[in-house]
């Protein structure tokens, strides 16, 4: 994860660097590095239309308050952290947020 914070000057805001991804992907011009930005690019509007059509979602994307199972709560939590609260498109932990996209798509399906 130092890396994705800043390497040796750990970035405490969390926010991602271009200039840091550099170090080991020389050729970067931004965060589409092996295409797993443009991925995640395509997988979030699906899963938030699949927010949107189980009723957890409303047209404008605003939470529809209620009571859900387990499963349904825990893939708009995943849409939550990754597409709403993560400001850097999953590049600190591509495998992670792809994982919660990818698993609350499959719960929704």
């Amino acid at each position: 994860m130092g890396c994705h914070m800043g390497g040796e000057a750990v970035n405490h805001s969390l926010v991602s660097s271009v200039d840091t991804c550099k170090q080991c992907h020389t050729d970067a011009k931004d965060y589409h590095i092996n295409g797993a930005v443009a991925d995640l690019e395509v997988k979030v509007p699906q899963l938030k239309t699949a927010l949107t059509s189980a009723g957890l979602l409303d047209k404008d994307g605003h939470i529809v308050v209620g009571t859900y199972t387990t499963a349904k709560a825990g893939a708009l939590w995943n849409y939550l952290l990754v597409a709403v609260e993560d400001k850097n498109q999953g590049v600190r932990n591509m495998p992670y947020a792809e994982t919660l996209v990818g698993s609350a798509l499959a719960t929704l399906k």
